[in-house]
């Protein structure tokens, strides 16, 4: 006779799995995504709840719900958001000039030692987001619009043949 030891984990895991699987069905059906990825973090979440838990501050099921939901809005949402507020920031200042022009026309920015319109879109860009946020120091810089471009959905070697372009055209 083959005897299963069951863990107090293993155990109120499948007490919960049916509330696991409704949060995530809800946020599915509410958000989209892929589901397979949506269950495994809502699972990871699960297993941090429970080992965190401490059984004198309430039950676990609404705890293990709660965080659930909070963890997935903060992975699958707001990055998401994050990246349209910067887009909309991005796109704005491209396509507005302010009352006062403290916005560049690239187009005037041409001289003979700064060939700017020589560079592709993707290096105008580039340009464009240094010239229109005030940072402090060339590494804080470099770094804000690394972050910005990656979370625009850029990869790192776009960024890079960017920037390579930019240095390129400066040193001609």
């Amino acid at each position: 006779m083959i005897s299963t030891l069951e863990t107090p984990e293993s155990e109120a895991y499948t007490l919960t799995r049916n509330l696991v699987y409704r949060v995530c069905s809800s946020f599915y059906r509410t958000h989209g995504g892929d589901w397979r990825e949506i269950v495994s973090f809502a699972n990871e979440i699960w297993i941090r709840s429970w080992r965190t838990w401490e059984p004198h501050r309430g039950g676990f099921a609404k705890r293990a719900a709660y965080k659930i939901q909070a963890g997935l809005h903060g992975k699958f949402l707001r990055p998401h958001k994050r990246d349209l507020q910067i887009f909309a920031r991005v796109n704005q200042e491209e396509n507005q000039m302010t009352a006062d022009n403290a916005a560049l026309d690239l187009n005037e920015i041409h001289t003979p030692s700064l060939p700017l319109n020589d560079l592709s879109d993707d290096a105008n860009t580039v340009v464009r987001l240094a010239l229109d946020n005030n940072i402090n120091g060339p590494s804080k810089r470099r770094s804000f619009m690394v972050r910005a471009l990656l979370e625009l959905g850029w990869t790192g070697a776009r960024i890079l043949e960017s920037f390579g372009e930019i240095t390129e055209a400066l040193s001609t």
